[in-house]
């Protein structure tokens, strides 16, 4: 029988009242590919950054290759060969390629220059075998989402490791990628590494795992092994939720104009003769794998990339879209997909956050902000339901809930808390009354999180309530929540 290389017990893990943590215990055996589980906000990624020394936990102990821990540190963790791909990649975007995948190892052997024949070599054969397709001298901020994740997991990969924790990784890989990722890690199973696989994705984890655990709440529901579970009863234990119970569903009035209609849409190379409607208060999903063209459908939607061809239309009357400030002006906001990067300002407030959209709005004479015509985002954040304050208030009626200790607390210290889709469609609705909003999972990333079930029928409310319309680029796995998918 294999004996544990991770075994955490009773970890508990608070910030400011709420519990991110409580009393979990989990155990990783050598060579096992364990599969961490629960919906957005149940814990899973505080506890991978309790288990990376990121987070102290309140209590509880961690063993780790036979070693007790009380506390750890990043440096130690490492050093026990624990490696983790984060959800927002933690990809340096100004260096190269090979430069993120070799970097790991460039600090740890102390070395001051990166340009080393053989460590390139070690990067460009690792990229290859998880079919890293990048030019290894591209400078890593022209890369795609997708790209961004498997040089993460390439400079993994190219250390040490004993455990392998990837958190959410899948979320932007086309099918094949995620196909080429599953060999690898049962790869790395025979050579003794073993694998936390930290997802949602109910498919992909019953293809890959070996035994799961499950975490609703911040609390362990259940560990078990994979061959002892049907999905039924995994999604009970995930959600708390029967299949059977009835699903949110909307009433969409379509008679006269829709709100936006998209005639023959097209831009060379990425999409051709796209066709929809989209009526007040209807939710439009837009499917398609990476590279589909879904997402340059969006950008040309806010004028990011332009269209070449076709006609777009708002009220049955044609408008040009050219430009961000032309999407703006027919009030149409955009959640980016890298919200962390594309989306937020991290250093500065939800407040800032939410009011950089539409500065001249709460600017005096001189364009400097004024404190009190800023004091108006709070009531902005309150028609979304951002509650801030702890703990969780549930009696909120719609809208997004997000909860923090204060509207002038940064983003980035409140991330915990926070989900970077949250603010950041906030600050869509803050900035003008939104028409259009583009929310992607994942590809949160939570940063690029994704939002849970009931956050997602308080959009869905939200959005029923004020007439506006929701065009969305999601997850397969979350098409139930469409109204229309296209």
């Amino acid at each position: 029988m294999s004996k544990n290389i991770l075994c955490l017990k009773g970890i508990s893990k608070a910030f400011g009242g709420v519990h991110a943590l409580d009393n979990v215990d989990l155990c990783v055996k050598e060579g096992q590919i364990h599969c961490l589980m629960g919906e957005n906000g149940s814990g899973k990624s505080t506890l991978i950054k309790v288990i990376s020394g990121v987070y102290q936990p309140d209590s509880g102990e961690i063993m780790l290759n036979g070693n007790l821990y009380h506390k750890l540190n990043p440096a130690e963790s490492v050093r026990q060969g624990v490696q983790i791909i984060y959800q927002d990649f933690s990809v340096f975007p100004n260096l190269t390629v090979a430069e993120n995948i070799i970097f790991g190892q460039t600090v740890a052997e102390k070395q001051k220059l990166t340009h080393n024949k053989k460590k390139r070599q070690n990067a460009a054969k690792i990229a290859q075998e998880i079919g890293l397709k990048a030019d290894l001298s591209e400078i890593v901020e022209n890369l795609s989402v997708a790209e961004k994740q498997m040089v993460a997991i390439c400079r993994a990969l190219l250390n040490d490791a004993k455990l392998l924790i990837f958190d959410e990784p899948t979320t932007a890989l086309t099918q094949k990628e995620v196909k080429n990722l599953f060999a690898l890690i049962h790869k790395m199973q025979k050579k003794g590494v073993s694998t936390l696989f930290v997802s949602h994705k109910l498919e992909e984890v019953f293809e890959i795992a070996e035994e799961f655990t499950i975490l609703r709440n911040g609390k362990k529901v259940i560990t078990t092994d994979a061959a002892s579970i049907t999905r039924e009863k995994f999604i009970f234990y995930m959600t708390g939720r029967q299949l059977s119970e009835k699903q949110f569903v909307m009433n969409v009035c379509k008679t006269g104009d829709p709100l936006l209609e998209v005639r023959d849409l097209s831009m060379e190379g990425f999409y051709k003769n796209v066709n929809f409607s989209l009526y007040p208060g209807e939710i439009l999903g837009i499917v398609g794998l990476l590279g589909s063209g879904r997402t340059e459908l969006a950008l040309s939607l806010f004028g990011v990339k332009p269209a070449d061809n076709g006609k777009i239309l708002k009220n049955g009357k044609v408008i040009q879209i050219t430009s961000i400030l032309e999407a703006m002006k027919n009030r149409i906001g955009y959640v980016p997909e890298d919200r962390l990067s594309e989306g937020l300002f991290l250093p500065q407030s939800i407040n800032w956050n939410v009011g950089i959209a539409n500065l001249k709005a709460y600017s005096g004479r001189f364009g400097k902000l004024e404190k009190k015509k800023m004091e108006q985002v709070s009531a902005i954040a309150a028609s979304v339901a951002i509650v801030t304050g702890l703990p969780f208030l549930e009696s909120v009626a719609k809208g997004v809930l997000i909860s923090a200790w204060s509207m002038a607390e940064a983003v980035n210290d409140m991330k915990i808390l926070l989900s970077g889709g949250k603010v950041a469609l906030t600050k869509s609705k803050g900035g003008w009354r939104t028409s259009i909003g583009n929310v992607t999972n994942g590809s949160k990333k939570e940063d690029s999180k994704g939002l849970s079930y009931k956050e997602y029928c308080q959009i869905l409310i939200a959005v029923q309530n004020t007439g506006d319309s929701l065009y969305r680029i999601m997850d397969l796995i979350q098409i139930n929540i469409q109204k229309r998918v296209v």
